[in-house]
């Protein structure tokens, strides 16, 4: 799906049902005239550096020098790293899933030992859950502070669980938005593909990028043997 799509499904889904009144009610835009070159981009450099599969690393090399074409002061930028993600998911988790539990539902997983990870965060004390979502709050402050310059940032894609190689762990906490845009195929036949993180309620600068990033590496134009 071009990302275009993308922003028309957001369009539609993005907004307050009536009944989660934490949602604010913040449109989403989408400027298909945007100057692209108005934008500051911004690259996890240390988590580029990091790859060691080389095939990753050819492609990562490709796709950077695609965004220095039409962003050639791409900055390399620092992101704070946290592995709070998962103590407060699984005990979020833990509490949404309370009456699944209870009636034990669970045994009807297809990863049965799914249902004792939400079990045991049934245990964590409620100072330390608190205690975790003040450092949540000083995390998103940090965030915003180190990319009050950029508008969009790149990172490798997969390795999601690293708080220091992926912007995943680190957007579950602070809201950001994401969107992992394929961009190429291993050998194998894998996708490959890039993470580019936005600015809170921007999400139209974001895809405006991945629109970019799907255009040039020309991945919009390929197609699997059997389409051909």
């Amino acid at each position: 799906m071009p990302a275009e799509g993308a922003a028309i499904v957001l369009h539609a889904m993005a907004g307050p049902d009536g009944q989660d009144f934490s949602v604010t009610d913040i449109p989403v835009s989408w400027d298909a005239g945007l100057d692209l070159g108005s934008l500051s981009l911004g690259y996890l450099a240390r988590a580029f550096e990091a790859e060691e599969d080389a095939e990753y690393r050819a492609h990562h090399t490709r796709i950077l020098g695609l965004l220095r074409n039409r962003w050639p002061q791409l900055r390399p930028v620092e992101l704070p790293a946290s592995d709070l993600n998962f103590f407060i998911e699984y005990v979020e988790r833990a509490a949404g899933f309370h009456e699944f539990l209870q009636e034990g539902l669970d045994a009807q997983l297809v990863r049965p030992g799914h249902g004792t990870e939400l079990r045991v965060n049934h245990l964590v004390p409620a100072v330390e859950y608190l205690q975790a979502n003040r450092a949540r709050q000083r995390l998103m402050e940090q965030t915003h502070e180190a990319l009050k310059d950029i508008d969009v940032v790149v990172s490798p894609y997969g390795v999601w669980w690293d708080p220091n190689r992926s912007l995943n762990p680190l957007t579950s906490l602070t809201g950001h938005p994401v969107v992992a845009v394929p961009t190429g195929l291993r050998s194998n036949g894998q996708p490959l593909a890039v993470i580019l993180g936005g600015q809170l309620y921007r999400e139209g600068e974001l895809l405006a990028v991945a629109q970019y990033l799907l255009e040039s590496s020309g991945f919009h134009e390929m197609r699997p043997p059997l389409f051909v």
